[in-house]
């Protein structure tokens, strides 16, 4: 064990710093626009995700949060319905994609298998230059494992601002404090970055953060998500407009952005893609105006 350790930490710290500062930052469009998440995913049809289809955007977004012995039956069958959209999974890092585990009990029967998976974290704090490197260590084990079940499968973390705010005004791409951080997406090819749309306004140096994350990403050829879900907010459609201009007038626009809910009882939640406030209306709104 000790062997192994100290093999992966010479990996690690013979990798080179990672800096986009002498790369001007690539200009993104969205690839795929992602609808579903936690709350109400079981109730994604073909016929509330038929205008979204229609773009060619369109993505499903399933939380490990949803699924579970009471709703295996219901995901199974949204994923079956809707089997030909690509996917994003979000899972925690745990055993949930070995073999015999909750993603056989639960999904595989469906046939639907996820494009992306992404790692729910506490915050972007979770991966700091340590000594010992010990989040990053166990990152690349759990993404090794889940690449035995999908080999080649891009994997990243959710690197949201919080912990030591004091550090946010430090650039993701240069700060030895993020090394740790760029390193694990580097690791799985991905990052994500899990914001209630109304809050991406409330501290201003989180939303610069959030974006030079993004611009980090796209110049050193990771692939960016963003997940916006509506957070109490009883105008989520407007908030989530008002970030997209935001990301597009700053250069920072991400390769996939997800709506989804975190929240029962919600104003937005799965429903008619011409109803006001439903993730699916905003979704469809987002994959027809956000830039290609």
């Amino acid at each position: 064990m000790i062997s192994r350790i100290v093999a992966a930490l010479a990996v690690i710290l013979a990798c080179p710093a990672i800096s986009d500062a002498a790369t001007p930052a690539k200009r993104q469009g969205v690839q795929t626009v992602c609808v579903g998440g936690f709350v109400g995913f079981q109730n994604l049809t073909p016929a509330n995700t038929r205008l979204l289809r229609e773009t060619g955007r369109g993505c499903l977004y399933l939380h490990g949060s949803a699924v579970g012995p009471a709703t295996a039956a219901a995901d199974r069958a949204v994923l079956s319905s809707l089997r030909s959209m690509t996917g994003i999974f979000e899972a925690g890092q745990n055993d949930f994609f070995l073999p015999g585990n909750a993603y056989d009990n639960y999904l595989a029967a469906s046939g639907w298998v996820p494009r992306h998976i992404l790692l729910n974290t506490p915050s972007v704090d979770e991966f700091l230059a340590s000594p010992g490197h010990a989040d990053l260590i166990a990152y690349k084990a759990w993404v090794d494992q889940v690449r035995t079940r999908f080999p080649g499968i891009t994997v990243g973390p959710v690197l949201t601002p919080g912990g030591d705010e004091k550090h946010f005004n430090e650039p993701f791409a240069t700060a030895d404090y993020w090394k740790d951080a760029r390193l694990a997406a580097i690791y799985g090819g991905s990052l994500a970055i899990d914001i209630p749309s109304r809050n991406f306004f409330l501290v201003p140096h989180w939303a610069k953060f959030e974006e030079s994350q993004i611009r980090w990403a796209n110049s050193a050829g990771v692939r960016s998500d963003l997940i916006l879900s509506p957070g109490g907010s009883r105008s989520f459609m407007a908030d989530t407009q008002a970030v997209l201009a935001r990301l597009v007038a700053d250069n920072a626009v991400p390769l996939s952005i997800t709506i989804e809910n975190y929240e029962p009882g919600s104003a937005s939640t799965i429903g008619e893609e011409t109803a006001p406030e439903t993730l699916n209306a905003v979704a469809l709104w987002v994959a027809r105006h956000a830039p290609r």
